[in-house]
């Protein structure tokens, strides 16, 4: 969709293919966004001046067989990261400093990339062109947590019982927690939610799982596109991750974020093995009161510099 963005703005006529697209299209007005073609279909596709795809492997697979003016953006080189002050490497990502959301991000660079070699693109937004619809309020329930346990690989995912005690933990401290679970997947996480009394939001789509994440103040989770959507929406989010270094490509980037950084362990396959037991439950805590602290200050520049000194509630 960042791409996409970049070529409307641009004065080209784009069209957008996808599942999660097509369920989120009312999000992105002025967008033509279909559902995936199916195979009868795809032949149409060598009608459009330029076909581009994150990988030839998917959704669509072959299309780099069929179509010369295919491309898929991960067969172009990663742009390295830009150096800062002290020559190592890419800037602090997580760090929680004001201007955060302006720090290097690999996959937008790759984005930029992309659009400045293969269609001359110099002027380009990191922005993808969401909009809530109009009748929602953005955290409206600014103490309701959107916890996101699953990815599509477990290998990647917490224990379900770490995320079981820090809900319970944040429900001890005001806050709501509210678990965010695929249809398919809600069978085998009830009963052990509900032996703990926490809930699972029971949204019939992604349309409305989005509704429910814009309004809610705050996101917890495994890097996954739950939490990028809650970044898009403009909340601020906590990412649990078995490699952290991986985020200095595939954080979220639209709203203040940090990830877990767990205990430090020597050697590769120490850290693989037992990430999860390094990422406790308390440093989790710790870098979502970061989070909150970071916001808050955030806030309350903005306010002061509208004129408004009064203290932000907490």
């Amino acid at each position: 969709m960042n791409i996409a963005n970049n070529l409307r703005r641009a004065g080209r006529r784009v069209v957008v293919f996808g599942t999660h697209g097509y369920a989120l299209a009312n999000w992105f007005p002025g967008f033509d966004i279909r559902p995936l073609p199916g195979e009868d279909e795809i032949a149409a596709l060598g009608d459009y001046a330029a076909i581009i795809q994150m990988a030839a492997s998917g959704p669509i697979a072959g299309l780099d067989e069929r179509f010369a003016q295919f491309r898929a953006i991960k067969s172009r080189p990663a742009p390295k990261a830009p150096m800062d002050s002290g020559g190592r490497g890419s800037p602090s990502w997580s760090d929680g400093a004001p201007g955060h959301a302006h720090r290097y991000n690999g996959a937008m660079a790759s984005f930029r990339a992309f659009t400045l070699s293969l269609f001359g693109l110099s002027d380009w937004t990191r922005e993808i062109g969401l909009q809530a619809p109009a009748h929602l309020r953005p955290r409206l329930h600014e103490r309701r947590v959107i916890i996101h346990p699953t990815s599509s690989e477990a290998a990647r995912c917490w224990k379900p019982s770490q995320y079981v005690a820090l809900a319970t933990v944040l429900r001890t401290r005001g806050f709501e927690p509210v678990f965010v679970l695929a249809p398919a997947e809600r069978a085998e996480w009830r009963d052990l939610l509900a032996r703990h009394g926490l809930s699972i939001l029971d949204a019939p789509d992604l349309a409305h799982t989005a509704e429910a994440i814009y309004e809610s103040g705050w996101f917890i989770g495994t890097d996954s596109g739950i939490g990028h959507l809650a970044s898009a929406c403009g909340i601020p989010t906590v990412t649990i991750v078995d490699r952290p270094r991986n985020m200095r490509r595939w954080r979220p980037v639209w709203a203040p974020g940090l990830v877990v950084q767990p205990w430090w362990l020597p050697m590769r396959w120490l850290r693989r093995a037992y990430w999860r037991e390094a990422t406790t439950v308390g440093r989790t805590l710790r870098t979502f009161d970061k989070l909150r602290k970071w916001v808050e200050d955030d806030g309350r520049a903005a306010a002061e510099a509208a004129g408004n000194s009064r203290p932000l509630p907490r």
